[in-house]
């Protein structure tokens, strides 16, 4: 696969093509505030690995209540192991 020439109407269109999507990417922050939309995902991920935590140690235990492997446990519960 060639490579596309660099010269000066390639990085003029790129440059403007980089410059509308940053003009987009803005539209869609509306304002807000980038640091704090990355403070608000990082609590959204923290819960959310609390909750799958909690949930794993459940299935853990019904898995040993059982005799069963955890494996076993996700496959009855519609769940792939790597969920």
């Amino acid at each position: 696969m060639a490579t596309p020439r660099r010269g000066p109407l390639n990085s003029e269109a790129t440059l403007a093509a980089l410059r509308e999507e940053v003009e987009e990417l803005e539209r869609q922050l509306a304002g807000r505030d980038a640091d704090e939309i990355v403070r608000e995902h990082t609590e959204l991920l923290h819960a959310y690995h609390e909750v799958k935590e909690g949930a794993q140690t459940l299935i853990s235990r019904v898995a040993e209540s059982r005799q069963q492997t955890m494996a076993d446990v996700y496959q009855e519960i519609g769940l792939d192991l790597d969920d």
